[in-house]
Parts: C-alpha cells; structure tokens; sequence
C-alpha cells in the first residue's frame, strides 16, 4: 500500500472542464489519422527499407522530444524518489525471498 505521507507530496490535481464537442471532434480527427496511418502501412509495406524505418524513428522520438518540455526541478526531484522507492521494496523483497530459501525469477538465491 502506499504512504499517505507520499501521496501529500505530489501535485495536486486540478480539475478542468472539458468541451465535450471538442473532443468528439479530436477523437475523430485521431480516429481518421490512425485509419489514414494504417493504409499507409498497407501500401508500404516491404517497400521501406529498414534504415527508412530507422530514420523515421528517429524523426518521430526527436518531434516528441520537442513536444514535451523539461520537467521541473520539484517533478524530477518526485520522479527520483519514487523510483528509490520502488527499488527499495524490490530489494526488501528479495531480501525477505533469500531468507526463506526461495529463488528468484533470475535463479540467484
């Protein structure tokens, strides 16, 4: 289970209104863009080369980079902690796992 105490130190989420006829509008938008994406790779598929595949790769995880700004200090400063977290209670459970005698997914006791 998770802490309360955790849970105080995350931003607080604030609710926002939708406009429901926007995003019926999105869906649809995004709902023909998946179809168009899928003909594509219909037609497409064998041609590209697999350095073209690797090049469009990377286009797309460079545009996504752009879109998605840096996280602030207080969020990396969340993000660490919660990961040292999480290890910590892998690390409690294997530990707990080797004094029983168990082995764990990898082999090692």
């Amino acid at each position: 289970m998770k802490d309360e105490a955790k849970s105080e130190d995350r931003p607080e989420a604030v609710p926002i209104a939708l406009d429901r006829t926007a995003v019926r509008e999105a869906l649809a938008q995004y709902r023909a863009w998946n179809e168009a994406d899928f003909v594509h790779r219909v037609r497409t598929a064998g041609k590209e080369t697999l350095a073209e595949r690797w090049r469009q790769y990377r286009d797309l995880v460079s545009f996504c980079l752009k879109l998605n700004p840096e996280a602030s200090p207080a969020e990396q400063q969340w993000t660490i902690a919660e990961w040292e977290a999480y290890y910590a209670s892998l690390r409690r459970f294997e530990q707990e796992r080797a004094k029983r005698g168990q082995r764990s997914a990898t082999g090692a006791l």
